[in-house]
């Protein structure tokens, strides 16, 4: 059979026209085996998709088809994450309407993920900004204020004076607002919390889920567990005390000072009328810089006296109470206990204020350095009853003696605080909450829900919510008393859009509640799971949350949302990540134009690693390009009428490989091995079986290329109806391990195939070791698979 020319975009748009685009696939049947296969929800934007984005597009779908043709009934759906600040901004800056700016954004995401040959089920999608599921989002918040997981209070935030609106800490990355860039400062509001750190303990635990080390070392560094003591020190001539966590009790009797946060609200408390004008001055300037500023390691710690002092909890001995920039009210208690013999920062500031300094641990050899501070293991000293022990069980002592006054005890303390969800913009959620003078804070019933965002708003940022400016929506009655009533103007932070929208796409037709228990119990958890790791402690963090807590509420079963996270790795372009702001990017239609979807599809999945960083080479893709040609002309040389069903050697090869490989992601190694293959089948004629079986292990990569040449191999079926191939192949003597370190690829190891697991591990570690690429000191466990993986996770 003579082949035509290879013309992909006809070939493309046939296959794409043809696929389903609905097929309402949440639909589970009796004894169908579930994959729930998702990729992190689309921000819409009017410029749309750079081959960046591409990538965890790409990946998914391989991955998805691939659990398709090991016959699992995947759900793979489609949505998009459309309330939010950068869709705002956009439309006051094209001088539109939020709701206009996202319809086109939307249709163009829609028109370029169609092209992407992805097997989407389009009768599961969602938008956020539709009245159809943010009425959900609201339901969300309902259950977690009528179950005190979500409350109000006043409190000093993080503020951006670009978008005019509060920050959560997550949202502020080296004190400047992630989104636009612009130096945040801060302002104090009464705001919505969600009561994240109720769930602190359990954030920490990752048993049973396949993710990154990297990503479980970001959200456990976010959570700080710290386990101490927290001590009680009353003020002078106050009947308030301060509270103080420390990690290091041992050195309680070596504390010559107390300091405060800036923001502390004991401050204006206790200062002194002498020195009110000083520290109220320094609050102000204090709280003027970022707290990335303020923790500076080198930069110069400053303080001043409060004019007031605290009682030692076991001496009694008065200790002056400074305020300081160097303790931050968002950390521990906001109040630290100055130990200068025995902490740097302390040592520092002591010195520059001239505190004293008392050494209360002396080392080994019992001779103390008095030009600084000492901060390892000794034995105690200058501390009364608690001398010549060792500082370990000194510790213990005085926390013993502490808690017998009541004045301390051991305690543990996170680093992580309440998500604020307020936000005082107009492109969100509104929070369904409503203000009686006589009945107090009330809940919108739910049968009033959704509180619907009115679209005649002017939105423009001012410091306070647009919504409250509205004529009509800020006024309402009280569903307690029916008396006249305002609404509570601020929106939702889109994270809580994002943080359950996967619960959903299991039930997207339901109006009578968010998802049935009975769809979530079939799909959920997620088992495969693509995006960025810059989400770690921001979606990913409180999608855990948001699901731990519908499982205390007894809405689901399950305690994590996602078995396996894959953090796919970002695309660099001149040595920079793609950025549509900065115009360094390669758009993905330009692509698509000169050489078609799935070359595009297969050079992002060949560029590297999928889990790691790769740099666009505009050339790669012509060397898919070739092979796909190559490819072309192999499957025009088959006997389409042979029975004949034996298996070459580089087709057995080929299946063998991918077949090992694909479980473990390695998507680059298959399409490396399919372009070996391809090179190896010139001009050979192929009988129908093996073609059918070079077809199948092509397809998760290049979809439309597969359907096609499996309908010229006589399929009146889909190839993705079909089956991976089981075919039997003569086992090779050696083996290839993958020799990993967190995760990522650092080297292969060919071994005896019957080699034992010590002998594999050291010749992994001399290989790495000789790369230089591991430090056998630094391996906290190493994660054997047979025949397959070494993987060491270093610290």
């Amino acid at each position: 059979m003579k082949a035509r020319k290879y013309n992909p975009h006809q070939i493309e748009q046939k296959w794409q026209n043809i696929w389903p685009k609905e097929w309402e696939s949440y639909k589970l049947q009796p004894g169908e085996e579930k994959y729930y296969c998702l990729d992190m929800w689309s921000y819409p934007s009017s410029d749309g998709l750079h081959t960046g984005h591409w990538r965890p597009y790409t990946i998914a779908d391989a991955w998805a088809r691939y659990q398709t043709l090991k016959g699992k009934k995947v759900l793979h759906p489609v949505g998009f994450d459309a309330f939010g600040l950068p869709a705002e901004n956009a439309a006051i800056k094209n001088k539109t309407h939020p709701a206009d700016y996202t319809k086109t954004s939307i249709a163009n995401f829609t028109r370029q993920l169609h092209e992407l040959g992805a097997m989407y089920d389009w009768s599961t999608h969602s938008v956020s900004s539709s009245p159809d599921y943010y009425r959900w989002t609201q339901w969300l918040f309902l259950q977690l204020y009528n179950n005190d997981l979500a409350y109000r209070k006043s409190a000093l935030v993080n503020w951006c004076p670009k978008d005019q609106t509060v920050l959560a800490n997550e949202q502020v990355i080296g004190g400047r607002c992630e989104r636009c860039g612009t130096e945040v400062n801060k302002k104090e509001l009464k705001q919505w919390f969600f009561k994240i750190t109720d769930f602190a303990e359990d954030l920490l635990n990752f048993d049973g889920l396949t993710w990154p080390e990297r990503v479980k070392t970001l959200q456990r560094a976010w959570i700080g567990k710290s386990e101490g003591a927290e001590i009680d020190f009353p003020i002078t001539e106050s009947n308030e005390k301060i509270k103080v966590f420390t990690t290091r009790p041992d050195t309680l009797m070596g504390v010559t000072y107390l300091v405060l946060a800036p923001e502390h609200p004991f401050v204006k408390l206790i200062t002194s009328e002498s020195q009110k004008n000083i520290v109220t001055a320094y609050q102000e300037q204090a709280l003027k810089e970022s707290e990335i500023e303020r923790l500076t390691e080198n930069r110069k710690k400053t303080g001043v006296f409060t004019g007031a002092y605290a009682k030692h909890p076991l001496t009694d001995k008065d200790i002056p109470i400074w305020v300081a920039d160097y303790v931050l009210g968002t950390y521990g208690t906001g109040a630290v206990m100055g130990v200068p013999a025995h902490d740097s920062r302390d040592f520092i500031f002591a010195r520059d204020y001239k505190l004293p300094i008392a050494y209360v641990i002396s080392p080994p050899e019992g001779v103390v350095n008095d030009d600084a501070p000492y901060l390892e293991p000794g034995t105690m000293i200058n501390s009364d009853d608690f001398n010549d022990q060792t500082n370990e069980a000194g510790g213990k002592a005085i926390v013993e003696a502490l808690e017998k006054k009541g004045s301390g005890k051991w305690t543990v303390q996170y680093r992580l605080r309440d998500w604020l969800v307020s936000r005082q913009r107009y492109w969100g959620a509104p929070i369904p909450i409503i203000y009686c003078e006589k009945c107090g804070e009330q809940a919108v019933p739910e049968s009033d829900l959704p509180v619907l965002l009115p679209t005649d708003v002017e939105f423009m940022p001012t410091g306070g919510s647009p919504l409250d400016r509205h004529p009509t929506f800020k006024h309402t009655s009280c569903p307690n008393c029916g008396g006249s009533a305002t609404r509570e103007t601020d929106t939702l932070d889109t994270f809580v859009d994002s943080s359950w929208y996967f619960l959903r796409y299991t039930d997207p037709k339901n109006d009578k509640e968010p998802f049935s228990k009975e769809q979530v119990e079939k799909w959920l958890p997620v088992d495969f799971y693509v995006g960025g790791v810059e989400h770690a402690i921001l979606h990913l963090l409180y999608a855990r949350f948001v699901t731990k807590a519908l499982q205390r509420l007894n809405y689901v079963s399950f305690h994590e949302p996602f078995k396996q996270f894959y953090g796919n790795g970002i695309v660099y372009l001149h040595g920079s990540k793609m950025s549509k702001s900065k115009g360094n990017i390669v758009n993905p239609d330009d692509i698509v134009k000169r050489h078609g979807t799935d070359a595009l599809r297969g050079y992002i999945l060949f560029m590297g690693p999928g889990d790691q960083d790769v740099e666009w080479q505009e050339n790669g893709i012509l060397g898919v390009r070739r092979f796909m040609d190559k490819s072309w002309q192999i499957f025009h040389n088959v006997e389409i009428d042979s029975n004949n069903e034996t298996v070459r050697p580089p087709i057995e090869k080929a299946y063998q490989a991918i077949s090992d490989l694909l479980p473990h992601l390695y998507f680059n190694r298959c399409i490396s091995t399919l372009m070996t293959a391809a090179n190896e089948l010139q001009d050979v004629r192929l009988n129908k079986h093996e073609a059918e079986i070079l077809a199948i292990i092509l397809s998760p990569f290049m979809p439309h290329l597969a359907e096609e040449v499996w309908s010229i191999l006589g399929h009146s079926t889909s190839i993705f109806d079909a089956q991976w191939p089981v075919i039997e192949v003569a086992a090779e003597k050696t083996v290839i391990y993958a020799i990993q370190v967190n995760g990522k690829l650092r080297g292969t190891l060919e071994a005896d195939r019957e080699a034992d697991e010590s002998k594999i591990i050291n010749e992994s570690k001399r290989l790495l070791h000789a790369k230089s690429q591991l430090d056998e000191n630094n391996i906290i466990k190493t994660i054997f698979v047979a025949g397959r993986i070494v993987n060491f996770v270093v610290k």
